[in-house]
C-alpha cells in the first residue's frame, strides 16, 4: 500500500512481501493511458516483477494524453447491423495480460458502438451477439474465435473505423 504521494507525485511502498508482482491500472482520467512502467532497466507493462528483498531502482510510470478512438460497425451474415452485440477490442497477444487495455461496448439499434480511451497499438476486434462477460480475458474461451477477429492498429492520437461481422 502505498505511503501518501508528494508534491511531485512520488510515493513510497513499503513492507513487500517477496514474489511475483503484476502492476495493474485502474481508474485513469479520460483521455489518459499508460505509456510506460520501469523498474530500473526492467518494463513492467506487459511482464511481472519478482521481488525477493530490498529494491533500490525506482519504479517510473509515464503517463500519456493521446488516446485513440473506434468506432465499430457490427452486422450479421446477411450484412444488416447486429443490435445488441457485445464488441470488444483486445489486446495483441503479448499484451493480453493487460487487462487495463481492453475495451468492451454494446452496440446500439443500427449496430455501432464507439470504444474509446484506447492505448495505441495493435488489437483485434470482435463481436458476439451472445457471450458471457469477461471471458474474452481468457486464452482458452478466446481459442475457438481467433481467427474471428479483426486486427486493428490504433494509432496516438487516432480514430479508426471498422466493420466486423458477429459471431453467432
Amino acid at each position: 500500500h502505498p505511503a501518501p504521494s508528494a508534491p511531485d507525485g512520488s510515493f513510497t511502498l513499503t513492507r513487500l512481501v517477496p514474489g511475483e508482482f503484476r502492476l495493474a491500472f485502474f481508474g485513469l482520467p479520460p483521455k489518459m493511458h499508460v505509456r510506460s512502467a520501469r523498474l530500473g532497466t526492467a518494463d513492467l507493462l506487459d511482464s511481472a516483477i519478482h521481488i525477493e528483498g530490498v529494491v533500490s531502482d525506482s519504479l517510473e510510470i509515464v503517463l500519456n494524453t493521446n488516446t485513440g478512438s473506434l468506432d465499430a460497425i457490427v452486422v450479421g451474415g446477411n450484412k444488416q447491423p447486429s443490435a445488441a452485440a457485445t464488441v470488444v477490442l483486445v489486446p495483441s497477444s503479448h499484451r493480453r495480460g493487460r487487462f487495463d487495455l481492453y475495451r468492451p461496448a454494446t452496440t446500439d439499434s443500427s449496430g455501432r458502438a464507439s470504444l474509446t480511451n484506447i492505448a495505441p497499438g495493435s488489437y483485434k476486434l470482435f463481436a458476439w451477439q451472445d457471450i458471457e462477460e469477461n471471458a474474452w480475458q481468457n486464452t482458452e474461451a478466446m481459442r475457438p474465435f481467433e481467427d474471428r477477429g479483426v486486427l486493428v492498429t490504433i494509432s496516438e492520437p487516432g480514430r479508426a473505423s471498422q466493420t466486423i461481422t458477429v459471431i453467432e
